[in-house]
């Protein structure tokens, strides 16, 4: 459900947007100038509309941002047949398909001592091989539906320092490299995809001002659907009053 809602969102993007644009090109700049700002000592409803449709404008792009992400982390289908189209990408399977094949086991042969400093020192001649400074460790899992240990690290590339960070990914049995998982070397459309996580966990590069804008956002959003209401109200009133007039007549 929460996908269609993001799905919806993002429509609605591009919807409101559009509705700002004036109609024929002639001043067209002079004229969409005008959604850009408000007339503060205007009526009630010249007030609430200029409030709506500015704020809609200069909100825009976190706006969609939000709704965007919104569509990848719960519509992921729609969000990645969409961007396969736009820019260059390739899931982490795709990846290990091209690389080690992946095996199922619970207990692999490596135990965690054991892996720890394999990782260590894979990770440190990659990070000299291809050229990125890790910044800090973030811990090890194990999947035992691939057989790999992962490796995670975050280096001065990531634009997430909680939620996401670069990774490696090591057979459990044989302690080889299997995948490799940092901005340094993402496709476009991979590094989009970890700036739209760590954006929409207001984790952009561990910044307070950062978290302080997402919640102002949230409280603009709650302005934009108050305001959004009142002008479908005030407008159904008019429609309601010229439909009573045409049937008195």
């Amino acid at each position: 459900m929460v996908g269609y809602v993001a799905v919806v969102w993002t429509i609605d993007c591009f919807v409101g947007f559009y509705l700002t644009l004036p109609l024929g090109l002639s001043g067209f700049l002079k004229r969409w100038k005008l959604a850009w700002w408000v007339k503060w000592r205007a009526g009630t409803f010249r007030l609430n509309y200029d409030l709506h449709r500015a704020s809609g404008l200069w909100l825009w792009p976190l706006l969609f941002i939000f709704a965007w992400s919104g569509v990848m982390f719960n519509f992921g289908p729609v969000y990645y047949q969409v961007m396969v189209k736009l820019f260059p990408s390739q899931s982490i399977e795709e990846q290990l398909k091209t690389l080690h094949p992946v095996h199922e086991t619970e207990h692999p042969k490596l135990t965690w001592s054991q892996i720890l400093p394999i990782c260590e020192k894979l990770t440190s001649e990659q990070a000299e091989l291809k050229g990125f400074a890790v910044v800090r460790t973030l811990g090890m899992g194990y999947s035992e539906h691939e057989g790999f240990y992962s490796y995670s690290f975050l280096t001065q590339e990531d634009p997430g320092a909680r939620t996401l960070g670069s990774f490696i990914q090591v057979d459990g049995d044989n302690g080889e490299l299997q995948l490799v998982y940092t901005p340094r070397i993402l496709l476009l459309g991979n590094r989009i995809d970890n700036w739209l996580y760590s954006l929409h966990w207001a984790d952009f590069h561990d910044q307070f001002w950062f978290r302080l804008v997402v919640f102002l956002l949230g409280l603009a959003m709650v302005g934009l659907s108050v305001t959004g209401i009142y002008l479908w109200w005030k407008k159904r009133e008019t429609r309601v009053l010229i439909n009573r007039r045409a049937a008195a007549s």
